[in-house]
């Protein structure tokens, strides 16, 4: 399973735009663990092209949210890094078997870091 990020936040003229995407895979070990995504953004093909978006307050986007999960695609796409989210999850394992994932036996009772 994945977690799948899309942060949006205003511009100088209060207009809804997007920060930065990201997605990280969510651990299958139960209990409380800290995750961090990179955070990144795709920037347009040409300066003529930044410039029309920044003046329009469109730059450029993904039209499908789910696409940083996406494996194929990403050597094409020119983006630029935005930061890093932190993020604090605890996992539980109910019905995980069901699902097809085999869940390891932990040994210690120590949180796992990503």
């Amino acid at each position: 399973p994945q977690l799948v990020l899309a942060v949006h936040g205003t511009d100088f003229l209060n207009r809804d735009i997007v920060r930065g995407y990201g997605s990280v895979h969510l651990p299958t070990i139960p209990g409380a663990h800290e995750l961090e995504v990179r955070m990144f953004r795709p920037v347009s093909s040409s300066k003529l092209q930044q410039f029309i978006g920044w003046i329009n307050g469109t730059p450029a986007e993904y039209v499908e949210t789910k696409r940083p999960a996406m494996p194929s695609g990403r050597e094409v796409t020119r983006v630029e890094s935005t930061g890093m989210v932190k993020i604090k999850i605890n996992i539980v394992t109910r019905n995980m078997k069901q699902f097809g994932y085999s869940i390891p036996v932990s040994t210690n009772n120590h949180p796992l870091r990503f």
